[in-house]
């Protein structure tokens, strides 16, 4: 058994466990939708530490159906459909548990890492007395 990540076209993040040996059939009928199995391609692999990070998913479908997860250069411009399935490899390619903390980690990774726009740092240079009226910064010598 193996823990593996789902991403919705919603971007909802869904854990999930495949009790059987991973292969393309296996996860089709896992994700339980009415995409042709012959659809479910390998798309990606990234290394990620001292492991791999391989994306699975659908490459034809509706507009409607477009996954909107945002992805890294070279696929950033690519379209996915429908799910877009996340498992976690060794170093010696076997498939290994990967949880959603684990796949936050890696997602900030491929982009370089993220700003937490909700830190307190964000003005902390400017008091509100250094503002003009139009808006601009005022500084004081």
């Amino acid at each position: 058994m193996v823990k593996f990540i789902i991403i919705s076209k919603s971007q909802d993040c869904i854990s999930e466990e495949l009790d059987q040996e991973v292969t393309l059939k296996n996860i089709h009928e896992l994700l339980q939708n009415n995409r042709k199995e012959k659809d479910l391609k390998k798309l990606y692999t990234w290394d990620f530490e001292d492991e791999k990070m391989v994306m699975y998913g659908y490459t034809e479908g509706k507009e409607k159906e477009i996954n909107k997860l945002e992805l890294p250069e070279p696929i950033e411009n690519k379209l996915y459909y429908n799910e877009l399935i996340f498992f976690s490899l060794n170093e010696n390619n076997e498939y290994v548990d990967l949880d959603e903390e684990d796949f936050e980690d890696f997602y900030d990774m491929i982009f370089g890492g993220f700003d937490d726009i909700d830190s307190d740092d964000s003005g902390e240079n400017f008091a509100d007395d250094e503002y003009e009226d139009d808006g601009f910064v005022v500084f004081e010598d």
